[in-house]
């Protein structure tokens, strides 16, 4: 299967160059001069101006990402200080819920991705990635007509993501690994790349026996030649549903992982 180049979080990335809006540059250019020298508290003095200025403009993709780097470069300086980092993101998060709910949503998963990756945050915090992965997308519709663009640069853009119409829900539905859920979505909406694309990850990904019913599943206890054939046929019926499409090839050959 051909890489597929879609939006994505910039927090496991940990991209916190400059930022796009213009009238934020200076401050991200020396930012980024502070972090060339290795003087991280000049550099947290810098986002904490860039938060001021984001939050009072509302752009909450730049103020998320000042969240991000500023608890990257704590961490480096005092142990454990992503604790009280992602206490912070979370009062901002609940702050937006009832008014700004897709800026909470992308909080929700930049939340999930952090306590997903730091070990620091305890023992629960697996429990605590899937909440927020699943408050997320608890709007799908509304995640479908929010645009990814908006959240820029705390979310990068990927080419491909045209499929999707640049949306917001599948940059968190990819995430949050909720990919039959992409797919039953866009396809119910007849953006037919979109569920080609959404359905060829999943093969690759090994995840094809989410397409079969629960028989089928339960026939790999019994028979594995039978649960692996019938993989085989859903990718192959796959194949056929969207051989219209030229993109077709790149998209769904590819090594299933049985």
């Amino acid at each position: 299967m051909r890489k597929v180049a879609l939006w994505a979080i910039a927090l496991l990335m940990m991209v916190c160059g400059t930022a796009f809006a213009e009238s934020y540059e200076v401050l991200w250019k020396r930012y980024d001069v502070a972090i060339a020298k290795d003087l991280p508290r000049t550099g947290i003095d810098v986002l904490n101006q860039i938060a001021a200025q984001a939050k009072a403009d509302r752009r909450y993709g730049t103020l998320l990402k000042t969240y991000i780097c500023k608890a990257s470069l704590m961490e480096n300086i005092v142990s454990d200080s992503i604790v009280g980092e992602v206490q912070r993101l979370e009062k901002e998060e609940q702050a937006l819920r009832n008014t700004q709910p897709v800026a909470a949503a992308v909080y929700q998963a930049a939340l999930a991705l952090m306590y997903q990756s730091n070990y620091s945050l305890g023992s629960t915090r697996g429990k605590k990635a899937s909440e927020y992965f699943n408050m997320s997308l608890q709007n799908p519709e509304m995640l479908a007509k929010a645009q990814a663009k908006d959240f820029e640069p705390i979310l990068i853009p990927g080419v491909d993501s045209r499929f999707f119409n640049n949306d917001l829900l599948h940059v968190l539905a990819i995430y949050a690994g909720e990919y039959r859920m992409m797919y039953d979505f866009y396809a119910k909406k007849g953006n037919r790349r979109a569920a080609c694309i959404v359905a060829a990850m999943m093969f690759d990904k090994g995840m094809g026996y989410r397409f079969l019913d629960e028989k089928e599943v339960k026939a790999k206890e019994n028979k594995k030649s039978f649960y692996k054939s019938r993989i085989v046929h859903k990718l192959d019926s796959f194949m056929n549903v969207y051989s219209d499409l030229p993109e077709v090839p790149n998209w769904l050959l590819c090594d299933t992982d049985i």
